[in-house]
């Protein structure tokens, strides 16, 4: 991989100023809300939505929109990515057209819902991991192919190729899976949540498998804790080099401002967390370094 951007990087290096182009990308959650359990869970169609999708161009009567749409499959069978079908530039009608374009969006995943389906665009939802928390019900495969985690089932990733190959490939160069541990929320209860954690990993692992898992935590195990959240992405393309380095320097600055402001990540595993932000459990979650 190095060596692949060292080699772009000296053949496209010395070009001469283009134009700013830039572009979003949204992520959604397929939700469904059980109004006689009151309960909510992922339904896990994301592929079977994004074939109806697929090659849909036609811009809805009431709405002009311009730059399209493009979607892509990501990491979760709950998960829908959209994006611009072109790139924005530096102008203000573009500007104008962001919010249309992101409107049509929600419009039309929205043709394709069942009875009782809503499309969110949460960072995380609460319940990822817990019992039962996807449609069909499928059970965590710990000596599975793919992510052997305790909590996901492999038919909660995407059939994409690339999002099982990754996952276990992450697994593999690791030695073993990958260990996300969020610091939990101190109350009352916070006692009986952390022994009914380790009660139920037991019961699925068995004693000796967790003794050295950090659990005074709440523990994750999987990949898809953060590649199956979602997210509001910005891609740059600068002029040039130059003003590649002066965007990435400005924005080096900003970026802590903007976790700050958009911190909603406060409950994982159904549990509540003494942080509310995700990307200690993205970085995580995707670590193949082997655990010195």
């Amino acid at each position: 991989g190095l060596e692949q951007f060292l080699a772009l990087y000296r053949k496209h290096s010395t070009l001469g100023p283009s134009i700013l182009r830039w572009g979003d990308e949204v992520e959604y959650f397929i939700c469904r809300l059980c109004p006689v359990d009151e309960i909510t869970w992922l339904p896990l169609r994301a592929h079977e939505i994004l074939q109806e999708l697929d090659g849909f161009r036609e811009a809805l009567p009431h709405t002009n929109c311009a730059k399209g749409i493009t979607w892509h499959p990501e990491y979760a069978q709950w998960m829908l990515e959209a994006t611009p079908g072109q790139p924005y530039r530096e102008n203000v009608e573009d500007l104008l057209e962001v919010e249309k374009n992101m409107i049509l969006r929600r419009q039309c995943v929205q043709r394709y819902l069942k009875q009782g389906e809503a499309v969110l665009t949460l960072p995380v939802f609460p319940r990822i991991g817990t019992p039962e928390f996807t449609r069909p019900k499928h059970s965590a495969s710990p000596d599975g192919k793919v992510s052997q985690s305790a909590y996901i089932p492999d038919e909660a990733i995407n059939p994409h190729p690339r999002f099982a190959t990754l996952t276990a490939n992450i697994r593999k160069r690791r030695g073993e899976k990958v260990c996300i541990s969020v610091p939990v929320f101190q109350d009352e209860n916070t006692a009986d949540t952390l022994a009914q954690q380790k009660q139920d990993l037991e019961q699925r692992l068995g004693a000796a498998a967790v003794k050295d898992l950090p659990l005074d935590s709440i523990y994750m195990d999987c990949m898809a804790f953060g590649m199956g959240a979602g997210c509001l992405q910005m891609t740059f393309q600068a002029q040039d080099v130059c003003s590649a380095r002066f965007l990435y320097d400005q924005l080096a600055i900003i970026a802590p401002y903007m976790l700050a402001l958009t911190a909603a990540s406060p409950i994982w595993k159904g549990i509540l967390a003494d942080t509310d932000v995700r990307w200690d459990v993205i970085s995580a979650s995707v670590d193949d370094r082997p655990p010195a």
